[in-house]
């Protein structure tokens, strides 16, 4: 089993094609991408065209296109090494699926997001995944989604056994770690990130909210030193200030640590969330400190406006303080925050 990012989309690529050879019209796919956008990429022309296409089959209503949809959003990510952003689409679209129990998909839709975890070094959740799908393998002949299904069903069981083959040896291997602000790519050329600015080379101790308290070891690059994270429920963010704001009068230079899993999280009101949102009035925009953890639309700093769990859309955050209380849908949370790393004299706990 590879692990190359270019060779894992063409194997996802091929076993989806088989599914569904024809993808509709309004299904952007990663060939539409490179086509229509050769010189800018994955740039904010074709963030555009995903969310419209996005808006399109959603409101169509069809499940199983919309799951369609969600996974070549799912392969447009993970071309550009967008890992935990594929692995999130990949889920999305297992979920669309299992509303009309297509279980063949569903099965991909495992092993998708199995072999995204693993490009992120993390083989634990990518078993997970590769065992998932094998458990739906036995009721694919049953419930067939391709004209093919034995051809179809004899190279998953193939791909995922090498894959669970390739995430086991890799738990004993330890993962790669350069130094701060350099990433390493395919060809194993060393690129050099985005430089951390001057005098937050010593940085105090992590500002951690009461909630969270986290063991972390060193195997991921991290912007501070003393600080690591294994992790891969956890992405860290550089702060942007777009605007001076009294929602966020402190918050002006640093990072902050973002926890993705958000089921089981008991909100506090004013507490810090991040959202997606391209809307142009946010204060505050969160870069990632790893070109790797992109996740698009972009991601903007929040204050939570209600308590408790995020079981229901519409929840109510304010994301600026010349906008009253903005409702936002669980598919736009994207996290909580659990540590602040600020330039500044003073580094209370924000409340």
């Amino acid at each position: 089993m590879t692990n190359s990012t270019d060779e894992t989309v063409d194997l996802l690529t091929g076993l989806l094609a088989q599914l569904y050879p024809d993808p509709p019209p309004d299904i952007l796919t990663l060939a539409d991408v490179k086509r229509r956008y050769r010189l800018t990429g994955l740039g904010p022309l074709a963030v555009s065209a995903i969310q419209q296409a996005q808006r399109i089959n959603r409101a169509a209503g069809k499940f199983e296109n919309t799951g369609l949809c969600e996974f070549h959003i799912g392969l447009i990510y993970l071309h550009w090494h967008d890992f935990q952003g594929a692995a999130s689409q990949f889920k999305a679209a297992r979920q669309q699926w299992s509303f009309v129990d297509k279980t063949a998909a569903m099965s991909l839709a495992h092993l998708a997001e199995g072999l995204a975890e693993h490009l992120r070094y993390a083989h634990e959740t990518a078993l997970e995944q590769y065992g998932k799908a094998e458990r739906l393998n036995g009721r694919i002949r049953f419930n067939p989604s391709s004209s093919d299904q034995g051809v179809f069903w004899q190279q998953l069981t193939d791909v995922l056994e090498q894959a669970r083959t390739a995430s086991r040896a890799a738990l004993w291997e330890p993962a790669p770690t350069f130094p701060v602000g350099q990433i390493e790519s395919d060809d194993g050329k060393t690129a050099v990130n985005d430089e951390i600015p001057d005098g937050e080379t010593a940085v105090p101790p992590p500002i951690l909210s009461s909630h969270e308290r986290t063991e972390r070891t060193n195997q991921s690059p991290t912007p501070l030193p003393d600080h690591t994270n294994n992790n891969n429920e956890y992405i860290w963010y550089r702060i942007r200030v777009q605007k001076p704001d009294r929602l966020f009068p402190r918050i002006q230079k640093g990072y902050i640590l973002v926890h993705r899993q958000t089921a089981q999280h008991n909100f506090e009101k004013g507490e810090l969330m991040v959202i997606q949102s391209n809307d142009p009035n946010a204060s505050i925009v969160l870069e990632p400190f790893l070109p790797t953890e992109q996740a698009f639309p972009r991601i903007i700093l929040a204050r939570a406006e209600f308590e408790g769990h995020f079981i229901r859309d519409n929840q109510r955050v304010q994301f600026s303080s010349d906008l009253k209380q903005i409702p936002v849908t669980h598919e736009d949370l994207f996290g909580y925050v659990v540590g602040l790393w600020l330039e500044a004299e003073d580094f209370g706990i924000l409340t």
